[in-house]
């Protein structure tokens, strides 16, 4: 994991991306939003404007455990989407944008990633 202050995660990305590395990035947010959208979308409520109140709410709150059924949801969808871009052997994959592992709960899921780059799969 490397970790650069947001001013200059630009710079970190550009540098990973080019020579020598050629890592391949994935906004973590970008696809975590477009892969919430999509389960908010499969069903007419709640709208997404109920989505983003109940991000606010309390932790504790109806609304809130509500979109964490929704968020699970999400993450259910993405884990298999980075493996598939994790085992194309056309250099690491390079995760950013990922402070929305912990806010919705998916720390686990990069240490599932993790592990398998361990474990002789293409390195992240």
């Amino acid at each position: 994991m490397l970790t650069v202050p947001q001013r200059r995660a630009e710079e970190a990305v550009r540098a990973l991306t080019g020579e020598p590395f050629s890592a391949r990035p994935v906004s973590l947010t970008g696809l975590f939003v477009e892969e919430l959208r999509a389960v908010v979308g499969e069903a007419a409520r709640p709208t997404w404007e109920t989505v983003l109140k109940a991000d606010a709410a309390e932790p504790s709150s109806r609304p809130h455990q509500q979109l964490h059924i929704r968020t699970d949801k999400a993450w259910g969808r993405i884990e298999p989407r980075l493996r598939e871009r994790l085992a194309e052997a056309s250099g690491p994959l390079l995760l950013t944008d990922t402070a929305v592992l912990g806010r919705y709960d998916a720390l686990d899921l990069l240490g599932r990633l993790a592990e398998e780059a361990r474990q002789g799969g293409n390195p992240l």
